[in-house]
C-alpha cells in the first residue's frame, strides 16, 4: 500500500445500497458496546461525504492510528455482508 490515503473503504461504503448500510449497523451494534460504538459512527462519516477526505475524518475523530481502524472497519462491513 503506497503512503496515499487509500480511499477503498470510501468506495466501498459508497457501494453499498440503503439495505445493506443498514444491514451493518444494526450487525456492527450487535458486536460492539453501544457507547463504544466508533465503527458506526466513522462509518456514518465516511459515508456523508461525497469526496474522500481521511484528513477531515482523522481531524474530527483524532484516531491515532486510523490506518488499523479503517483496516478493522473494512473487514467488518464485510462480514456483515457475508452475515446477511
Amino acid at each position: 500500500m503506497s503512503n496515499k490515503a487509500s480511499d477503498s473503504l470510501f468506495r466501498l461504503i459508497k457501494s453499498l445500497t440503503k439495505v445493506e448500510k443498514r444491514n451493518f449497523k444494526l450487525y456492527a451494534s450487535r458486536h460492539t458496546a453501544a457507547e463504544d460504538n466508533n465503527y458506526v459512527r466513522l462509518f456514518n462519516a465516511i459515508d456523508a461525504q461525497r469526496e474522500y477526505d481521511e484528513q477531515a475524518i482523522t481531524r474530527r475523530f483524532g484516531v491515532r492510528q486510523f490506518s488499523i481502524v479503517k483496516a478493522r472497519l473494512y473487514d467488518a462491513v464485510l462480514r456483515s455482508l457475508d452475515a446477511f
